[in-house]
């Protein structure tokens, strides 16, 4: 409908023919947090990039997937099964070190990765890989029906795990691995700069709690 009068009428008809219930399709415009926040929980992978270089012989089998080389297998005895989580089984090579001058050249083949690693003046290759690293689905704030509201220090750092998300752990995995995880860290700053706001301004009404929930969130972001 396209005015006041109109929703009226149509709803006066259908109470006039019996109906109890009368159903709605609303819609309204987002502001620019809304839709912030709307992007941000729609990501729940996040593609890390990353050099390693690993002394001949690497130890990997290759297999073309999705129109990029692929890791399918690292063998034992292979430099690559010494990476220290650094490769795992899954991961894409997009870039293999030049023959000369020690620039990055992107590849799309198992056999352009097999030419550089074949040259036999290397006696090792440094590869570019990426990884799909599973950070989601975000429900940050969101609070089941009849969910307690527990209060405190700990229960305020419980809370704010929960409202990171697993974006959090896939960042400290990636850390323990001695990789950078760029992107998973920008993620999980967006996360915590939203929750930071969030949790300001809910403080107007409960100042005790938002100021265990931002204390919370220092620590968590410390770890």
């Amino acid at each position: 409908k396209s005015s006041i009068a109109g929703v009226v009428s149509a709803v006066r008809s259908r109470l006039q023919l019996g109906n109890k219930r009368v159903a709605f399709r609303i819609e309204r415009s987002l502001d620019n947090n809304e839709i912030a926040l709307a992007e941000i929980r729609s990501r729940d992978v996040i593609v890390e990039t990353w050099d390693v270089t690993l002394p001949k012989p690497l130890g990997l089998t290759l297999s073309d997937q999705n129109g990029k080389p692929a890791i399918q297998e690292i063998k034992k005895g292979g430099s690559a099964s010494r990476a220290d989580g650094r490769i795992r089984e899954g991961d894409r090579v997009v870039a293999v070190e030049s023959a000369f001058g020690g620039r990055m050249w992107d590849v799309t083949t198992v056999g352009e990765v097999l030419a550089a690693a074949a040259l036999p003046t290397r006696p090792s290759l440094t590869l570019r890989l990426e990884r799909d690293v599973k950070v989601g689905p975000w429900s940050g704030l969101l609070r089941k029906n009849g969910e307690p509201k527990p209060r405190g220090a700990e229960a305020a750092r419980d809370r704010v795990r929960q409202d990171v998300g697993d974006a959090l752990n896939a960042y400290l995995e990636l850390r323990r691995a001695n990789l950078p995880a760029t992107a998973t860290a920008s993620l999980v700053l967006e996360r915590c700069g939203y929750l930071a706001k969030t949790y300001a301004q809910r403080g107007a009404s409960d100042r005790s709690k938002a100021k265990d929930r931002l204390d919370a969130l220092v620590d968590v972001l410390r770890e």
